[in-house]
C-alpha cells in the first residue's frame, strides 16, 4: 500500500470515529440537558432514571469507545508529522517510541473491548429493540414520541455504526477468543443480577414484555437473549477474519514510508553496490 492510500484509509476512519463521537455526544446532551426529566412522561419510576437500562450501558460504552478510536486517530496522525519532522531534523527516536508504545496499549485494550461487549452489545440493542418495538407500543417503552431523534441515536445508530467499524477499521483479535467471551458472560451475569435487583425493590421490570410473560417464558426471553449476545459476539470474530486478512491488517496498521525516504534507500543501495571498473 503506498503513502497515499494509506492516508486515504486512514482519513476515512478517522471520519467515521469523528462523526460518531459528536453524534454520540449530541445524543448525551439531549439525554442529560435537553431532556433532563423525560422519566416523568413516561410510567417509569424515576428512581436510577436511565441509568437502570441496558440501552444506557450500552451507549455510554459506545461513546467511550469511539471516543478513544478518535484520540488513537489524532495521535497517529501527530506520530506521523514527529516522523517526518524527525527526518528533516535528524530528531531522537526516543519520545516517538514511547509514543508508540502506549497507542499500542491503548489499541490492544480498544480492540478488547469492542470484541467483548461494544459489537455485541450495539447489534443487540439495535436489533431487540426494533423488533419488540414492531411488536406493538409498550412491549420495549412507555415513552412519548417527542423523543424520536434521542431514540435514534441510542437505539438504532448504535448497531449500524459499530459494524461499520469492523469493516472499515482494522482491531486485533484477541488471542484467547473464549477467554474475551467471559468477559461478556461476566457483564450478562451483571445485567441480569441488576435486571432482578430492581424488579424486587422497586417492583418494576424494566423491559415491559417481561412483566406481560409468565416464568417459563420470562426463562426463555433472557436465555434467548444471552444465546444471542453470544452469537453476536463470534460474528464481530468471523467479520474481522473475512475482511482483515494477514496482510490488509498489517498496511494498514504500518504507515509506508514517505517517498523521500524510499528514493534515499534506493540510491543507498545503489552507491553500495556500484563497483567502478
Amino acid at each position: 500500500m503506498d503513502q497515499i492510500n494509506w492516508i486515504a484509509w486512514r482519513l476515512v476512519s478517522f471520519l467515521v470515529h469523528l462523526m460518531a463521537t459528536l453524534v454520540y455526544f449530541y445524543g448525551l446532551v439531549l439525554s442529560e440537558i435537553t431532556f433532563p426529566d423525560r422519566v416523568k412522561d413516561s410510567e417509569e419510576p424515576a428512581w436510577a432514571g436511565d441509568w437502570k437500562f441496558l440501552t444506557r450501558w450500552n451507549f455510554m460504552i459506545q461513546l467511550v469507545v469511539f471516543t478513544t478510536l478518535l484520540g488513537l486517530d489524532l495521535a497517529i496522525v501527530g506520530k506521523y508529522i514527529f516522523s517526518r519532522r524527525s527526518d528533516c531534523l535528524d530528531l531522537s527516536g526516543h519520545s516517538e517510541g514511547k509514543q508508540s508504545s502506549i497507542i499500542r496499549r491503548l489499541s490492544i485494550i480498544v480492540d478488547h473491548v469492542i470484541y467483548s461487549l461494544a459489537f455485541p452489545l450495539g447489534v443487540f440493542v439495535t436489533i431487540t429493540f426494533w423488533v419488540l418495538a414492531a411488536m406493538g407500543p409498550g412491549t420495549v417503552t412507555s415513552r412519548p414520541t417527542k423523543y424520536i431523534l434521542l431514540n435514534h441515536i441510542v437505539h438504532t445508530l448504535v448497531g449500524p455504526t459499530i459494524i461499520l467499524e469492523l469493516l472499515i477499521t482494522s482491531h486485533k483479535r484477541p488471542k484467547h477468543l473464549v477467554k474475551s467471551m467471559f468477559i461478556l458472560v461476566a457483564f450478562i451475569i451483571c445485567f441480569i443480577t441488576w435486571l432482578f435487583f430492581v424488579h424486587f425493590y422497586i417492583d418494576f421490570w424494566l423491559y415491559p414484555i417481561l412483566g406481560k410473560l409468565g416464568t417459563v417464558g420470562r426463562i426463555f426471553f433472557i436465555f434467548g437473549c444471552i444465546l444471542m449476545l453470544l452469537i453476536f459476539y463470534w460474528i464481530g470474530i468471523a467479520i474481522n477474519k473475512l475482511i482483515w486478512t494477514e496482510e490488509r491488517d498489517f498496511a494498514f496498521r504500518n504507515q509506508p514510508k514517505p517517498l523521500h525516504q524510499l528514493d534515499t534507500t534506493i540510491m543507498t543501495g545503489v552507491s553500495q553496490n556500484y563497483n567502478p571498473e
